[in-house]
């Protein structure tokens, strides 16, 4: 028989093995954890570095532009609450920003190359009509064109889709400096008319997917409907901080944008409104003192080049604010200073 000694002996050996076996099974634990969020946030970063194919993007849409997150809404409306209790009035002191575009030219041989600079120029007087009641300018910095034909080049390249290896490829070679340019790419791209990031979307190891991505024939000249200029112009309204009209259909939080009625899906062609059925698409409220030309004629929406024709005033306000919150380096600092956002 053990003696009382033995037996506390054995029952402290007891509790310090018991001890021992939760603290590695704890750390165990914590290992195991550590590594799925390790796993998931390589996950999220090779997605956001285009390394990661993302899924196919459906045939009626035209943008393939990410859906935002419930923390990206959360976190950006932070931000803007930030620069708003910093200055109010932030939106009406907003000077005139000047955005230099440094344009990347991926082309097949004589496929998608342009001889000349003209619809380069167009694009950029389309896109200050569009852009100039916002306070937005934009001038042509740069001009680089890589033909995918060449010895040594990627052919699939040109024929790129949003979120693909191609795609993080082409931005990590041509990228200049995404902080203080929009770097405006056009190729024979497959899946959408164009696709772009959002202000918030880059952090410092992917900040080199930063701007637009369009389909060469939708610059001024190209291919009807869309030959107009105004993919890009749906895309850099993205690339400044808007969603489309009809983000969320009749639920959520919408565009988050009180001047442009909710909607139930996106409008084609010259703003036809399906009344019935799953694919409807007219307002969420009938009625209303809002007009509906707010969101069938908007940059936002699907429509035809020739029939959209506006942002609406919130539209513009938060565009400033958003280059205010994310966009800083696009402002100089003594503009940054006279806006109260040192």
């Amino acid at each position: 028989m053990l003696n009382m000694k033995s037996r506390l002996s054995l029952a402290c050996a007891s509790s310090v093995l018991t001890l021992g076996l939760l603290t590695v099974y704890s750390q165990a634990q914590d290992q195991k954890k550590k590594q799925e969020y390790r796993d998931q946030a390589d996950r999220q970063t090779r997605a956001r570095a285009g390394t990661e194919k993302g899924p196919a993007v459906a045939a009626d849409e035209l943008c393939a532009a990410n859906e935002p997150s419930t923390y990206d809404r959360q976190f950006t409306e932070r931000r803007l609450a930030s620069v708003r209790q910093k200055n109010a009035n932030v939106a009406r002191d907003f000077p005139v920003v000047t955005i230099p575009v440094c344009f990347h030219i991926i082309h097949r041989g004589n496929e998608g190359k342009f001889e000349d600079e003209k619809p380069l120029d167009e694009q950029i007087k389309v896109l200050n009509k569009a852009f100039k009641s916002a306070r937005f300018q934009f001038e042509k910095r740069t001009v680089d064109r890589r033909d995918v034909n060449d010895s040594g080049e990627n052919p699939a390249w040109y024929t790129m889709s949003h979120k693909s290896d191609e795609e993080g490829e082409a931005k990590a070679a041509l990228n200049i400096d995404p902080t203080r340019n929009l770097n405006f790419y056009t190729a024979g791209i497959t899946r959408a008319l164009g696709w772009a990031t959002f202000p918030w979307d880059a952090t410092s190891a992917t900040r080199f997917m930063d701007g637009v991505v369009i389909l060469n024939t939708t610059l001024p000249g190209g291919e009807a409907p869309f030959d107009e200029g105004d993919t890009a112009t749906h895309e850099i309204g993205h690339w400044l901080g808007l969603y489309h009209t009809f983000q969320g259909g009749c639920t959520g939080l919408g565009d988050e944008i009180d001047d442009t009625p909710a909607h139930k899906g996106p409008n084609f062609k010259k703003g036809e409104i399906i009344a019935s059925g799953p694919n409807a698409n007219g307002a969420c409220e009938a009625g209303g003192t809002i007009p509906a030309a707010n969101y069938l004629k908007n940059y936002m929406n699907y429509v035809d080049d020739d029939f959209m024709d506006r942002f609406t005033a919130d539209q513009k306000t938060r565009m400033k604010e958003m280059t205010a919150s994310f966009r800083e380096k696009l402002v100089t600092s003594d503009e940054r200073k006279r806006l109260k956002l040192h």
